[in-house]
C-alpha cells in the first residue's frame, strides 16, 4: 500500500509521510528495511543543506511532535503505526548524533582556542636579517626554517617541532664546512643564533580535537560513553594528569613520561582542560540494539552509566524484557495515556525495599529495580524514565535532590523525575502503607508544576545550608507556608498535594494549624459513648451503637488519617468513648451503625 493513501488522514499525516518518504511503500517500512533508512538519510542530507543544526534539532523535535498528534487524533492501521514508530527511532537517532555534537563530539570553543594558539605561535616567529655567509649555505639548496627558542613553528597550517639531539652552530669562522653537509638550517626567533642540524625529525603537534583519533576519546564530565562494535561503553576512572599547553601535544610528549596513547583514554574536564587517563576500567552499558531510536537516548545513556555504579554486570537481556514491556504495555494507548500507564506499571511493580543500608548501592539501580522488582527512590525515578524513553517519550531528565520533610533528611538524597514542564515522584506516591489503597485518582505526586512540587524539595546545588539542621516545626512550618502561598494560584486545579490547604481554609482553620481531636469536634459530629454504647445524638436523642468501625487515636493529631481518606469528613464521627477499665479512648469512626 503507497503511502500516498495515508492522505486521507489529513495534510500533517502527509508531510510527515508521504513528502518525505514518496517511495517507501507502508509494507517496507521496517527498521531493518534498507529502503526506510535511506530515504530518511537522504532526506536528512538534503535539509542540512538549507538549516542549520540547531534548526535541524527544532524541526525533528516538532516532527516528532507532529508524529504524537497524529497517533492522538487519526486511527492508524497497523502498518501506518508501524511506519510512525520507525519514524519516531529515526528522528530519536538523529537528535542524538546532533546532541553529541553539541555536548562533546565536536568544540567549537577549543578550535577556537587551537587557531588562536596557531596565530600567537605565527606572530612569535620573525624573519631575520640574514648574512651573507648564511646566504652561501642556502644557495646550496638548503632550507632555512625560523622557530621559537623551543625550536617550534607552523607549517601547512599546523604547529611542529624540530627534534634532534645535537646541533652546531654557524658562524663567518665555520660556516665553509657546512656547504657540502646534508642538514638543515635554523634560525631562533629574534636572534642572530643560525643552527645546523643533520640528524633530525620533524614532528606535528596534535591539536586535542584530533587527539580522539589516536586514542580512545571519553568526551567530557558528562559524556561517558563510546560505541563500539554495536555496544555502549563507559570507562570508571578517578586519576587524570594533563599538559599546559592549550593548544595540543607531541606524542613524543607522552612517550618521554613513558605512556603510549593507544593506551591512554583521552578526557575533557568541565574546565574545559584535555586530560589523560592511564589507569581505567572499560564497562559495558548495553548492546545498541537493545535502545535503539530512544528518546532522549543521550539522557538514557547517562542513566545506564549511573546504574553501572551500582551493578556492572550485564544487563542486555533485562533492557530487552524492559523494552518489550513497555511496548506491550503502551501498544493501542494514544500518547496522552502512556504516562498514566507508565506510572502505574512503575508502582504496580515495584516495592519499597523496606530495610536497607547506604553501603547497599545496588537499590538504586533503574533496571535492577525493574529486575528485581524493588528498589529505592533512585530506582523508581530510573525505570520511570526509561520506559518513558522506551514508549518515544522526549525531553525526560531524573532530577536529585533532598526532600526537606523526609526522615532520612539530609542523610539520603531523592530522586523524582521531570518530562517537560511537569513533575513526577512515583516513590512518594508508593509508601508502603498505601500499596493496598492507593488509585490513580489519588496520586499526590504526578504531573505536578516544578512551584508546587518543589515545596518540599530541593535540587542538590540549591538547599540551603540553614535547612541541613532546622527543627522539624521549622520545616512543617516552611512546607505550610509554600503551600498556602500557592493555594490561589492553584485552588480549582484538584491536585491532591493541596488537600491539607483546601481542608483548612474550607473549615475555618489557619493553614498551619494543628488538627486535632478536640479542634475537629467543631466540623465533625462528636458522641460522648459509655461503655455500653448509649450515645445522644444533636437532637438529644439516645442511641445504642449496633456496629462500628473505627480509627484508635493514641494521640489527639488526625492528621494522617485525614490524609488517608484525603480529607473526605462526610461520613466521619469522632468518639469520645468510655471503656470499662475506667479510661478514655478517642475513636474516628468511618462506619457507625445504632
Amino acid at each position: 500500500m503507497p503511502l500516498s493513501t495515508i492522505l486521507k488522514y489529513g495534510a500533517s499525516i502527509a508531510v510527515c509521510l508521504c513528502v518525505i518518504f514518496p517511495q517507501v511503500s507502508a509494507s517496507a517500512a521496517t527498521l531493518n528495511n534498507p529502503s526506510l533508512e535511506t530515504a530518511y538519510a537522504a532526506y536528512i542530507k538534503k535539509l542540512e543543506k538549507k538549516k542549520s543544526q540547531s534548526s535541524m534539532q527544532a524541526y525533528l523535535e516538532k516532527l516528532n511532535s507532529t508524529l504524537a498528534l497524529i497517533e492522538e487524533k487519526k486511527k492508524l492501521s497497523t502498518k501506518q503505526k508501524k511506519i510512525v514508530e520507525d519514524l519516531y527511532r529515526l528522528n530519536n537517532e538523529q537528535l542524538f548524533t546532533y546532541d553529541l555534537a553539541n555536548i562533546g563530539g565536536t568544540d567549537i570553543g577549543q578550535k577556537i582556542i587551537e587557531t588562536n594558539e596557531k596565530n600567537s605561535l605565527k606572530s612569535e616567529i620573525k624573519t631575520p636579517v640574514i648574512p651573507n655567509y648564511i646566504t652561501a649555505i642556502l644557495a646550496t639548496n638548503r632550507q632555512l626554517t625560523v622557530t621559537t627558542d623551543g625550536y617550534e613553528f607552523v607549517s601547512n597550517n599546523a604547529i611542529k617541532k624540530f627534534q634532534f639531539r645535537t646541533y652546531f652552530k654557524i658562524d663567518p669562522s665555520n660556516y665553509t664546512a657546512f656547504l657540502s653537509k646534508t642538514g638543515q638550517v635554523i634560525n631562533i626567533s629574534g636572534t642572530q643564533n643560525f643552527l645546523f642540524v643533520e640528524d633530525y625529525e620533524i614532528e606535528e603537534k596534535i591539536p586535542y580535537t584530533k587527539l580522539g583519533e589516536r586514542m580512545k576519546f571519553a568526551f567530557d564530565d558528562e559524556t561517558k560513553f563510546q560505541l563500539e562494535e554495536g555496544v555502549w561503553y563507559s570507562y570508571n576512572f578517578e586519576k587524570y594528569f594533563f599538559f599546559e599547553d592549550r593548544y595540543g601535544l607531541y606524542i613524543s610528549s607522552l612517550e618521554a613520561n613513558g605512556l603510549q596513547a593507544e593506551n591512554l583514554l583521552l578526557y575533557r574536564t568541565s574546565a574545559g582542560k584535555y586530560t589523560f587517563i592511564k589507569e581505567y576500567e572499560k564497562v559495558k552499558l548495553v548492546s545498541d540494539i537493545y535502545i535503539y531510536g530512544v528518546s532522549d537516548k543521550y539522557n538514557f545513556l547517562q542513566n545506564i552509566i549511573n546504574d553501572k555504579k551500582y551493578e556492572t554486570g550485564d544487563t542486555d537481556l533485562d533492557f530487552d524484557a524492559l523494552r518489550k514491556d513497555t511496548e506491550a504495555l503502551i501498544s493501542g494507548l494514544k500518547p496522552s495515556q502512556r504516562i498514566p500507564a507508565i506510572y502505574n506499571f512503575v508502582l504496580d511493580r515495584l516495592s519499597y525495599t523496606e530495610s536497607f543500608t547506604l553501603e547497599n548501592k545496588k537499590i538504586s539501580s533503574g533496571i535492577l529495580a525493574y529486575k528485581n522488582e524493588d528498589g529505592i527512590c533512585e530506582g523508581y525515578a530510573k525505570l520511570f524514565a526509561y520506559m518513558l524513553n522506551y514508549a518515544y517519550i522526549s525531553d525526560v531528565e531524573v532530577r536529585r535532590g533532598f526532600v526537606i520533610d523526609a526522615q532520612d533528611f539530609p542523610e539520603v538524597g531523592h530522586a523524582w523525575v521531570r518530562v517537560g514542564e511537569a513533575y513526577y515522584d512515583p516513590t512518594f506516591d508508593d509508601p508502603i502503607w498505601w500499596k493496598e489503597t492507593r488509585t490513580p485518582e489519588n496520586y499526590k505526586y504526578y504531573d505536578l508544576p516544578k512551584d508546587l512540587i518543589y515545596t518540599n524539595r530541593y535540587d542538590y546545588a540549591m538547599l540551603p545550608e540553614n535547612l541541613k539542621t532546622a527543627s522539624k516545626e521549622f520545616i512543617d512550618e516552611l512546607i505550610a507556608s509554600n503551600l498556602n502561598s500557592l493555594y490561589s494560584k492553584y485552588r480549582d486545579a484538584g491536585y491532591v498535594l493541596l488537600e491539607p490547604i483546601v481542608f483548612r481554609r474550607s473549615h475555618g482553620f489557619q493553614y498551619n494549624e494543628v488538627l486535632t481531636f478536640e479542634k475537629l469536634q467543631s466540623v465533625i459530629p462528636h458522641y460522648e459513648v459509655a461503655t455500653d454504647g448509649r450515645f445522644s445524638d444533636e437532637d438529644g436523642i439516645e442511641h445504642v451503637i449496633t456496629k462500628v468501625s473505627f480509627y484508635n487515636l493514641s494521640q489527639n493529631e488526625i492528621e494522617t488519617i485525614l490524609q488517608q481518606r484525603h480529607y473526605d469528613i462526610s461520613d466521619l464521627r469522632l468518639l469520645t468513648w468510655n471503656t470499662e477499665e475506667g479510661s478514655v479512648e478517642y475513636r474516628v469512626a468511618y462506619v457507625l451503625e445504632y
